[in-house]
């Protein structure tokens, strides 16, 4: 680039993982029939001009793949092209959000706070690999150690072969391992506890992440969050006991697993039994001797400040949170407690479940079909829906959750909108009364959160808000 006269970004768009927003009135096709966005970069170089000359312009075409082939074939033409600035130390070809960057630079990036942390498990099969339930994934890998006809096993379960993974060696596994001994709980989605079959050798290639899942077998604790939030609003922070699988917590590029401990495994690690995740020197003098339980409320209480997720959602897009300690022992206590109220409801362990604030209206086992809301109600056979509608029905249903508030409905995690995701997951399955009762804790878990969040905000604004709160200096020695 610093033999360049000009250099010249034609952002193509069609980004269907990031949520991206075009202009109003606007589409958003892609020019290929993929999921990723495209973009094409026209470098003009003159090899006498002087180094760091270069003029950089970035244009932004959007509309329906027509529309953006009718720009190529015109040329790749300057016309709408507007002057761009790059700086360090990300030099991105695009303009970013990132005025409150500066607030930011003495606080810790959740990456280098955590000793080890990587991301969730990925099956590579996870209709073979995982299932709702636990009788019926041990029933499947009997049947498979069973077996003596490969063959035929392998049309009824719907697997391939390939070069890095055959099922007679899954086969074989199974059989050598045990069936029951390596069935796990394993957290999905939100609030979507299934059961794996995990083994190192049974993932295709190997399984990447068993250096970090090794540390939360068999229910250890786990803050989940993502390197990049590609979701427009960052929702990407959730908590999980045992196993976490890629997307649990973002929908998109997929989320990382920060342990709370470390587990001693074979020695190899030369770590004590059980010994904290968290570099504790990170920290402030008002966190740095609190427990490793305890931090991860602190930071979980941080990830879930409404105004922390506005104020920096520009930083949150393009890398790892950062956590901002605090020279105040009343706010860290405070954020602390709001943090373990947030795990223990994210975590079903909440007595605060059992009061439900909606009725189930239908019959005993209902079925589930097109999922929507109206009127306060979540339909299991709503009318017509739309996504970019948020789901709502056209049309009320006759089997449904009554007295979901609208906000509850719409609120999501990890990009997802939990209330619908977790019933479109089940289409066409009969729900079981533990499915009921469960949506039903669902909703009063995201009733809670949303009021918890809100107190998150309250409590930052009366000890000086953002980024006051969490100034450093001569009170956090004297805190000590």
């Amino acid at each position: 680039a610093h033999d360049c006269l000009r250099i010249l970004v034609v952002d193509l768009h069609g980004d269907t993982n990031v949520g991206e927003r075009p202009p109003p009135d606007m589409a958003n096709e892609n020019v290929f029939d993929i999921q990723q966005g495209v973009s094409i970069s026209a470098f003009l170089r003159w090899v006498k001009r002087e180094r760091n000359s270069a003029q950089l312009l970035r244009r932004d075409v959007w509309g329906t793949r027509q529309e953006k082939y009718k720009v190529l074939r015109e040329s790749v033409a300057y016309a709408g092209a507007l002057p761009l600035t790059i700086s360090e130390p990300y030099w991105f070809f695009a303009s970013k959000e990132l005025d409150t960057q500066g607030e930011q630079v003495s606080w810790v990036s959740i990456d280098k706070l955590f000793r080890i942390s990587g991301m969730g498990v990925k099956s590579r099969r996870d209709h073979f690999l995982i299932d709702e339930t636990k009788e019926a994934l041990h029933s499947r890998m009997l049947g498979l150690a069973c077996c003596n006809e490969v063959e035929r096993l392998r049309e009824v379960l719907k697997v391939k072969d390939n070069s890095q993974w055959t099922l007679s060696k899954m086969r074989d596994l199974v059989a050598r391992e045990g069936v029951a001994d390596c069935i796990y709980p394993i957290m999905y989605r939100p609030f979507d506890v299934r059961y794996i079959w995990y083994h190192r050798e049974a993932i295709e290639r190997g399984d990447a992440r068993w250096p970090v899942m090794k540390h939360v077998l068999p229910d250890g604790l786990s803050l989940l969050t993502a390197r990049q939030s590609m979701n427009h609003d960052f929702t990407a922070a959730f908590i999980a006991r045992g196993l976490s699988e890629m997307k649990t917590a973002e929908s998109t590029r997929g989320s990382y697993s920060f342990p709370e401990r470390l587990q001693e495994t074979s020695g190899k690690i030369g770590l004590e039994a059980d010994a904290s995740n968290i570099r504790s020197e990170l920290l402030g003098n008002s966190l740095q001797k609190r427990s490793p339980d305890g931090v991860i409320s602190y930071i979980y209480a941080v990830l879930h400040s409404p105004a922390y997720r506005s104020r920096y959602a520009g930083a949150l897009r393009i890398e790892f949170p950062k956590i901002p300690t605090t020279c105040s022992p009343e706010l860290a206590q405070r954020l602390c407690g709001l943090g373990r109220d947030l795990v223990s409801l994210h975590l079903m362990e909440s007595a605060i479940l059992e009061e439900f604030i909606t009725t189930y209206a239908g019959p005993k086992h209902p079925e589930v079909g097109r999922v929507g809301w109206s009127d306060g109600t979540v339909w299991l056979d709503a009318g017509r829906t739309s996504a970019r509608e948020g789901y709502r029905a056209a049309d009320a249903g006759a089997i449904g959750f009554v007295g979901v508030p609208k906000e509850v409905w719409d609120f999501h995690i990890g990009g997802y909108q939990v209330c619908h995701k977790w019933l479109k997951d089940r289409k066409g399955r009969t729900l079981s009364d533990q499915d009921i009762t469960h949506y039903q804790k669902i909703i009063v878990a995201i009733s809670e959160t949303i009021r918890i969040m809100g107190e998150i905000d309250e409590v930052i604004e009366e000890h000086g808000g953002w980024p006051g709160a969490f100034a450093t200096g001569k009170a956090d020695a004297d805190a000590g």
